[in-house]
């Protein structure tokens, strides 16, 4: 569909809305009057400014390598801080990005339907995990740290975490993260 086509099916629809929205008795005159102005402003706006159609978008492409990153896993540095300090209470060298601690591999959920001859319904309904336990809410993270020896020693923390992807350290008289190196992932820049 090509871009004149897609403005105008777009444009046409909140028109669609408004001749349903008309149809419907309860509605008082000034709720049709303000629909339809509305739908007029609508159209006005795409077709004098129609929404943008791009051919690569570097958002999506940094979102896709982010992903790879996540799944493949890279360096990655962590570090640990307590709200309101400035610096960091902990840091490692770590593996990937950080994990909330509700993420689970499972649906947390499952779906629950009912159907007789008067009625039907369908719901969710919290979901037992593989390990025989039911998550709840939280803020922490768990992150993969890597020590001297290569050993993996997972650190929980339920304050902030800034990860980066790639080694980095806390510079003290700077009062900032610093990036030392790439990371094992590949991230592209802007394309242009």
């Amino acid at each position: 569909m090509n871009n004149k086509k897609l403005v105008a099916a777009v444009a046409l629809l909140p028109l669609g809305l408004l001749s349903l929205t008309a149809c419907n008795n309860d509605q008082t005159k000034p709720q049709v009057s303000e629909n339809h102005q509305a739908a007029v402003g609508i159209n006005n706006l795409l077709q004098s400014q129609p929404v943008h159609a791009y051919g690569y978008s570097q958002l999506r492409k940094n979102l896709q390598e982010l992903e790879d990153a996540q799944a493949h896993g890279t360096v990655t540095t962590a570090f640990f801080y307590n709200q309101a300090v400035q610096n960091p209470i902990f840091s490692c060298p770590s593996i990937g990005a950080p994990i909330a601690s509700t993420t689970e591999l499972t649906n947390p959920q499952q779906a629950v339907s009912n159907s007789d001859t008067q009625s039907s319904w369908a719901t969710s309904i919290g979901q037992m995990d593989p390990t025989g336990v039911y998550t709840g809410n939280s803020t922490g993270t768990y992150i993969m740290c890597v020590g001297k020896d290569g050993s993996v020693n997972p650190v929980y923390w339920e304050g902030f975490v800034a990860t980066v992807f790639g080694p980095a350290h806390w510079d003290n008289n700077a009062k900032q993260i610093v990036i030392d190196g790439p990371s094992g992932s590949h991230f592209t820049g802007l394309n242009k």
